[in-house]
């Protein structure tokens, strides 16, 4: 099997370049997009080559803007212009390929490996997306040709505007490392970061989260010599540090709390129809997106193993509907896919549910190809992970309401449960783990971790069987029904 065939396509300077399409009189003017001109404060959100030149930057104030470059115009932003104009664009993208991954307005991935017996190789298909975003939309893109969408991305900043890189197997060595990688690579990862949570509205938590994805993949490329240095470390330690430090510690719950909540959820009648699902939740560790994904076709019941594969997203949707849906996400790394074998309680409520949807059917909700969802909320449809924690809240304000009232009757302190997400199931599932197991390796297995680092930093080599009898052992263990 040959190589894949990846495009990165960049509109370059892309809400510039929209503007002065609809200000033909700034031609051979600087322009910057962002804040409130009227009012004279705000951001640059993108500036074009001219103002560039000046030294006008992307999350420069606009009154710094105007200290370096003094004939600039600045110019509000409209966004649903900008939003028709990537429509149009992705209009162009799809006659390639149907594999298209878009990463905000202005740029997209293309994996082009498919189309390419009947529209060219990469660079060909390159040449003919770039030359009709010139014709049809008037706008220019900088195009990376490669292998990976790493060196795709890498193509498509090596030269610009309206430039065409390839990133192949046999020169990209060559291009990559005569590049000042550690300066440049790490400020586009800090710009990134800063970005996502200055403009995009992201908590330090979240952006964790992304963080633990980037640096075990960039890892991976310093480890097989690909890139030098890993571009992403420090760059989250720097962003935390400048948006208020260390965020709150996850606190998992204690033994009495979740027993207490499961005790809770299973004995009344309006909660009950949750305690299959949160049994598996606090059962297996699985993310939310894995458990709301998860089906009769992922489950061997006579073996008692479950197959993680896959998992749900759910996202707005592409239209101006602003309606959401489900969407199949597979594991960005290999550790994302694993085989857990069930504990006792698991497969106890697994084997109910099985029988229950034998009498009563099956999920036939259908996403991207996939059905048969084991957990389904009345509408037939699987979980929406705020429903869930919505669902965690009312039963925990219910359960310390009605605990205030017992504990006052009987003249006794009240046993109150934290409010807690959904996340924190697995993350209690985590802390049991760790105390009945002592190999991190093991661990970092079930758990699903890309980097052991975020397990313990620690390694150790890891047994399927050691895995088994761990579990086995847990189950007989963790008390928590």
């Amino acid at each position: 099997m040959g190589d894949r065939v990846i495009l990165h396509s960049d509109i370059n300077c892309c809400y510039a370049s929209i503007e002065h399409l609809h200000h033909p009189e700034l031609a051979g003017k600087p322009l910057a997009v962002g804040g409130d001109p009227e009012a004279r404060h705000g951001i640059v959100l993108t500036a074009d080559y001219i103002a560039k030149k000046y030294g006008v930057k992307t999350g420069m104030a606009l009154w710094q803007a105007k200290q370096v470059c003094p004939d600039i115009t600045f110019v509000s932003p409209r966004m649903d212009l900008y939003l028709r104009f990537s429509r149009m664009a992705h209009e162009i993208y799809a006659e390639y390929t149907d594999r298209q991954e878009p990463y905000g307005i202005d740029e997209c991935w293309l994996d082009v490996t498919g189309s390419s017996s009947l529209k060219g190789d990469g660079l060909l298909i390159a040449q003919e997306i770039s030359r009709r975003m010139k014709s049809e939309l008037g706008i220019t893109v900088s195009v990376g040709v490669s292998f990976n969408k790493i060196f795709a991305k890498l193509g498509s900043d090596y030269k610009k505007p309206d430039a065409i890189t390839t990133m192949y197997k046999s020169e990209f060595k060559q291009k990559a490392w005569s590049l000042p990688v550690a300066d440049v690579k790490y400020s586009d990862v800090l710009f990134f970061y800063t970005d996502l949570i200055n403009n995009q509205g992201l908590q330090i938590n979240t952006l964790e989260t992304i963080n633990t994805v980037l640096r075990p993949t960039f890892q991976l490329a310093v480890r097989d010599d690909i890139i030098r240095k890993n571009p992403v470390d420090g760059a989250y330690c720097e962003v935390k540090k400048r948006n208020g430090g260390a965020r709150k510690t996850r606190r998992a719950l204690t033994v009495d709390q979740q027993r207490k909540f499961m005790e809770y959820v299973a004995k009344n009648p309006f909660f009950y129809h949750w305690y299959p699902f949160f049994v598996f939740l606090l059962g297996t560790g699985c993310r939310i997106g894995e458990a709301i994904g998860i089906r009769w076709d992922d489950i061997d019941l006579e073996n008692r193993i479950i197959d993680i594969n896959h998992s749900l997203t759910y996202y707005q949707r592409a239209d101006d509907s602003y309606k959401c849906e489900f969407r199949v996400s597979l594991p960005k790394t290999e550790a994302g896919n694993r085989r857990i074998p069930m504990m006792q309680q698991v497969y106890d409520v697994l084997q109910e549910e099985y029988e229950r949807q034998k009498q009563e059917g099956f999920c036939v909700e259908n996403v991207d190809g996939m059905t048969n969802f084991v957990f389904t909320n009345r509408f037939g449809m699987p979980h929406n992970p705020a429903a869930v924690n919505r669902a965690i809240k009312r039963i925990v304000d219910t359960h310390n309401s009605e605990e205030e009232v017992a504990a006052k009757k009987e003249k006794r302190e009240p046993v109150m449960i934290p409010r807690f997400s959904c996340h924190i199931f697995r993350h209690t599932f985590a802390s049991r783990f760790c105390e009945n197991e002592t190999n991190i390796k093991v661990i970092q297995e079930v758990m699903g971790h890309a980097d052991v680092s975020t397990t313990m930093n620690i390694y150790a080599e890891a047994n399927p069987d050691v895995t088994k009898s761990v579990i086995e052992k847990l189950s007989k263990n963790m008390d928590i029904f």
